[in-house]
């Protein structure tokens, strides 16, 4: 009777209603769509990863995330498929998904460099340029106190 019990209480685990999640394809495309996103902005991310934050400057307030209601399933046309695809694939990491606006996502891949790490709640909760910054501050106190230390 065990076994059957046990059979019985796998399938009704299997049968559960599981929250549906958003994932970076439906994101960014909503992003894409929302903010008319082109050819252009693909031309910029490329040029993001190399002249991002070259300088270091401090922002006056902590940053946000603004709320936004992006929906779960998203019906694209072939060229925002096409530059959805292209920014997927330039990006490439976990952060993604919960980028609400293009300055995110020019920002995910610098802040994955600094920490592949966030957890997921500051992700929703903070504006990734509030993070990028966070994180390059914990690099600039470490390469300061190697400094100090260092004769």
């Amino acid at each position: 009777m065990d076994l059957l019990n046990d059979i019985k209480q796998k399938r009704a685990r299997q049968r559960q209603k599981q929250p549906i999640k958003r994932d970076a394809f439906n994101q960014v495309s909503w992003i894409v769509r929302h903010h008319g996103l082109d050819e252009n902005f693909l031309k910029i991310l490329d040029r993001a990863a190399n002249d991002l934050f070259e300088d270091d400057y401090k922002p006056a307030r902590v940053r946000m995330k603004a709320r936004m209601r992006s929906p779960l399933f998203s019906l694209a046309t072939h060229e925002e498929y096409s530059y959805t695809m292209s920014i997927i694939s330039k990006v490439d990491n976990p952060y993604l998904k919960h980028a609400n606006s293009p300055e995110e996502i020019l920002l995910c891949r610098h802040l994955y460099q600094l920490n592949p790490a966030v957890p997921e709640e500051r992700l929703m909760r903070f504006h990734f340029e509030t993070l990028v910054l966070h994180e390059r501050s914990k690099v600039n106190a470490d390469e300061l106190d190697g400094k100090v230390l260092d004769p």
